[in-house]
């Protein structure tokens, strides 16, 4: 065994490394290397806790994005309608008139 390995491991069973697992050894190319199992800190939640409420405020965000959007159609939608009714009773107006105008001519 390698004196850097035999050292490594002394660490490991003295609970003076952060290892997880005692070293072990894998090939990297033509060499032998340590593999070193890290041991996370208190931070890793952290950042499970802050990337869930910044997915919960993007969440929010479509939602109110999705019903701007909703009511936005609802109003073009309702304009149209406006719109074509008046064009609907312009026409009736003006065969209306033409009508009586035929009628007096007559």
């Amino acid at each position: 065994m390698e004196p850097e390995l035999r050292a490594s491991l002394r660490q490991h069973r003295s609970g003076s490394a952060r290892y997880s697992s005692p070293p072990s050894l894998w090939r990297n190319g033509t060499t032998w290397s340590k593999a070193i199992h890290f041991q996370p800190g208190p931070s890793v939640g952290a950042v499970l806790i802050v990337s869930l409420l910044l997915l919960l405020v993007l969440t929010v965000l479509g939602v109110v994005m999705m019903q701007t959007t909703r009511m936005q159609e609802r109003m073009a939608g309702a304009t149209r309608d406006l719109n074509m009714s008046l064009q609907g009773a312009e026409s009736g107006l003006r065969y209306g008139e033409s009508v009586v105008a035929a009628y007096r001519a007559a």
